[in-house]
């Protein structure tokens, strides 16, 4: 590969025929994969790792393998009965932090992955942007607040960390409590 650049004025740069340093492949280390691969890759590497974690019975080594695919246990089981479930509407804006940065579609886009998929979310109505329900599962109070405050934790680094900014404000549905 070699640099073919030219200078201002028409003639070539200084150097011009020498190799780069750059290594091939190195700028593929750099590149996101988008939101929906993302998740495909991590859902199917969550269930790989549940097929290979599974070892049959010792008595059982010489079976057929439809009998192996239907002893596979299941990767999301039921949850327990004794926990409670809320269903929380989330008003959620993103801005830029600066006029120079452009990012507010991406930093939504990552939210609703990392942060908010977790939950079950929907959006109720499709214009609104950034309106969304969600339903958590708790057993305590305690362990209500500390869950809606890593939601609130994480969407603040998802956002920091493309240079925006998020203001929220969760409502339980059908009472009047609020979380800022």
């Amino acid at each position: 590969m070699t640099i073919e650049k030219k200078a201002g004025r028409g003639g070539k740069r200084k150097g011009a025929g020498r190799k780069s340093k750059w290594l091939p492949g190195t700028e593929l280390k750099t590149m996101r994969l988008p939101a929906c691969l993302e998740k495909e890759l991590f859902d199917y590497a969550q269930r790989r790792i549940a097929e290979l974690d599974y070892q049959p019975p010792a008595k059982a080594q010489n079976f057929s393998p439809t009998i192996a695919k239907s002893t596979v246990p299941k990767i999301n089981p039921t949850p327990p009965s004794n926990k409670k479930t809320i269903v929380v509407e989330l008003s959620l804006r993103v801005e830029n932090n600066s006029k120079f940065v452009r990012r507010k579609k991406k930093v939504r886009n990552n939210i609703e992955y990392w942060c908010l998929s977790h939950y079950d979310y929907r959006k109720p109505f499709k214009e609104d942007k950034g309106f969304y329900e969600l339903t958590i599962s708790y057993e305590t109070e305690d362990e209500l607040e500390r869950i809606i405050d890593d939601i609130c934790r994480e969407m603040f680094i998802t956002a920091d960390d493309d240079f925006c900014f998020v203001e929220f404000t969760f409502k339980e549905k059908g009472a009047d409590r609020y979380w800022y």
